[in-house]
């Protein structure tokens, strides 16, 4: 189950990123996708990363998004100088946004209003040094 769970989070991390042309779009959805997927699947996602879980494929969806970080080094557009290092703390960032349960408990409501389409966008921004013109639908 776990291998199969981590193919399907690397599948939608790879469709999301070629529904996009820009290198910097297609690593600003890699990050929505991890996150959707976080959130849709919320019991299986937090077993594929428990203690004892084991997948020789898990991870691929980290090759995929230091793969397309690099992309945008290479064309200029992101300030970083170690993709792989950059890609783990994105990674790391992208793991607590989706381990974070949407904003309906009523708790997380006392937050007031977020906008956690560009929240994220901002968390990859940053962490990659990307710049240029927003780029993120809706979560």
């Amino acid at each position: 189950m776990l291998q199969s769970s981590f193919h399907e989070l690397a599948e939608s991390v790879r469709t999301a990123m070629a529904a996009e042309q820009q290198p910097a779009a297609k690593l600003l959805a890699a990050g929505r996708a991890y996150v959707d997927f976080g959130w849709q699947h919320k019991a299986r996602y937090r077993l594929m990363f428990a203690e004892t879980g084991y997948a020789e494929n898990a991870v691929e969806t980290f090759a995929l998004v230091a793969e397309s970080l690099q992309r945008c080094i290479d064309a200029g557009i992101s300030g970083s100088t170690d993709a792989r290092a950059d890609t783990w703390i994105v990674w790391a960032a992208l793991h607590g946004v989706a381990t974070l349960d949407k904003p309906a408990r009523a708790d997380y409501l006392r937050l007031g209003a977020l906008d956690r389409p560009a929240l994220l966008e901002t968390i990859i921004r940053r962490l990659t040094l990307i710049h240029g013109p927003p780029a993120l639908a809706k979560l």
